[in-house]
């Protein structure tokens, strides 16, 4: 027979402990690593979906005209304007620059160097830095 105070588990007596199940998210402070880890995998999703898109707007100028990109990016220019198309291609371009930095670093690493905490934080800041220095460059 169950008690009513009795848990089902010895792992789950939250009343006696009163712990939550899991860490979570707002625990934890975010630390420069943990961003740029991040930001890395957004930026490679991103870059990915933009890929098969583009590869799929070729497919379809190849399948239906020779002038289907023209008419595509003048219907996307007309509809949401030229700033709209500026602004997603630099947002590209800061993917594209962050995710090769990041995996640049990602080699290091694999060759065994700079592995600890103090270059782990460097690197860290040097692929943030030439990635805004490179689009800062690439803007003006």
């Amino acid at each position: 027979m169950i008690k009513k105070n009795m848990p089902l588990s010895p792992r789950l007596n939250i009343e006696e402990t009163n712990r939550p199940l899991s860490p979570h998210l707002y625990i934890y402070k975010s630390q420069l690593t943990s961003i740029v880890s991040i930001f890395h995998r957004i930026s490679g999703s991103v870059l990915s979906l933009s890929f098969i898109v583009l590869a799929f707007v070729f497919y379809l100028d190849i399948l239906f005209s020779e002038h289907y990109i023209l008419y595509y990016v003048g219907l996307i220019l007309e509809t949401y304007g030229y700033w709209f198309f500026i602004s997603l291609s630099y947002l590209l371009l800061t993917f594209l620059c962050l995710h090769f930095f990041n995996g640049m670093r990602h080699l290091i690493w694999d060759l065994g160097l700079g592995l600890d905490v103090k270059n782990v934080y460097t690197t860290g800041f040097v692929v943030l830095t030439i990635t805004s220095v490179i689009l800062v460059l690439i803007l003006v």
